[in-house]
């Protein structure tokens, strides 16, 4: 039996970088479940809970798998709004 490999440590409001089609697409993590994966939304949408809630926003589901295919990362954004990207996992 292989050992568990620790893919990336993310909270809530954490943005992370997804490479699906050849572009990165930047979203944010609203919310973490065991069971179901990652939610996540759109970085530049706003009041995100509430129109969950109204199910006015679409938002992504991923699992593991999901987050390996996508070569996801998680990335850092400073206060004035410059991201720091570590690149996709070899």
């Amino acid at each position: 039996m292989d050992a568990a490999k620790r893919l990336m440590r993310v909270f809530k409001q954490d943005m992370v970088v997804l490479d699906t089609d050849g572009d990165s697409i930047v979203w944010r993590v609203q919310k973490l479940d065991l069971g179901k994966g990652l939610s996540l939304v759109p970085h530049n949408e706003a009041n995100t809970a509430a129109r969950i809630n109204a199910k006015t926003l679409r938002f992504k589901t991923i699992r593991s798998s999901g987050l390996i295919n996508a070569k996801a990362r998680r990335v850092y954004v400073d206060e004035i709004g410059n991201m720091r990207d570590p690149g996709p996992p070899v």
